[in-house]
């Protein structure tokens, strides 16, 4: 009987271990890229244009495709697009001339840039 309680003291000893090591692991950051992500909260994409400030028919430039593909990398990470969706809207994104086409591969996410 002693030797099981002294076993299960172990085990909890060496969890609490575990558990305060990690922790400090992950402040200096030390954990595995893989653990690190889980503990990144999503990057917060870019602050939307105004639609009344910018019409559709306007030249898009390249911050403005940029801006469109983070917020796509968002709505991938909170699982509302798949890889395949975000690498066929992306290109599109890429391949934009106008804002309005920019709005259109966004139109069925819920924050949209360019509204």
């Amino acid at each position: 009987m002693m030797v099981g309680t002294l076993i299960w003291a172990i085990i909890g000893l060496v969890a609490l271990v575990v558990l305060v090591a990690g922790g400090m692991w992950a402040a200096r950051g030390l954990l595995a890229p893989a653990a690190q992500h889980r503990l990144t909260p999503p990057p917060r994409p870019a602050e939307p244009i105004r639609e009344t400030s910018v019409p559709d028919s306007q030249r898009a430039a390249d911050v403005d495709r940029q801006q469109v593909i983070e917020t796509l990398q968002t709505h991938v990470a909170a699982g509302r697009l798949t890889l395949d969706e975000f690498e066929q809207r992306s290109n599109e994104a890429t391949q934009a001339r106008t804002i309005g086409e920019l709005r259109a591969v966004l139109a069925d996410l819920p924050y949209q840039a360019f509204r």
